[in-house]
C-alpha cells in the first residue's frame, strides 16, 4: 500500500517567507488575506507555483512593477 506524504505550503514575498495561515484556502486566499494584514502591495500580486523546496510546496507572489503616466 502506498503512502500518502502531505507537504506543508509556505509563501514568498521578497526576501519574506510566510506561513500558511489555513492549509484549507487557495493561494489567491492565503494572498488577500496577507495583503489585508500589513503586506498591502500584494493586493495586485499574481501568485506563481507551487514548487517544492526543503520539503515544502512553495508558492510566491510577484507583484508587477512599472511606470505610471
Amino acid at each position: 500500500m502506498a503512502t500518502k506524504i502531505t507537504l506543508n505550503r509556505e509563501f514568498k514575498y521578497n526576501a519574506t517567507r510566510l506561513p500558511d495561515p489555513n492549509p484549507a484556502l487557495k493561494p489567491s486566499e492565503v494572498r488577500d488575506i496577507y495583503a489585508k494584514t500589513g503586506y498591502g502591495d500584494l493586493l495586485n500580486a499574481t501568485v506563481k507555483g507551487p514548487t517544492q523546496e526543503e520539503g515544502k510546496l512553495v508558492y510566491e507572489f510577484n507583484v508587477a512593477t512599472g511606470t505610471l503616466g
